[in-house]
């Protein structure tokens, strides 16, 4: 998912392109078992969007 995001131009300026992601992440999340934790959820799909900013940011 992050990697059709990161070719969007500016993806990390388009707080909606960010905000959609960040849902997209948590609907995955919600399959695992640690889905249910809403501040682990939280925690989880914060750093998936730091890795993600730091790999992708150009």
């Amino acid at each position: 998912m992050l990697d059709e995001a990161s070719v969007i131009i500016d993806f990390f300026k388009k707080h909606d392109e960010v905000k959609a992601m960040k849902r997209k992440i948590k609907h995955g999340l919600l399959d695992t078992s640690f889905g249910s934790d809403k501040e682990l959820r939280k925690t989880v799909i914060g750093r998936f969007m730091e890795l993600a900013r730091v790999k992708f940011k150009r």
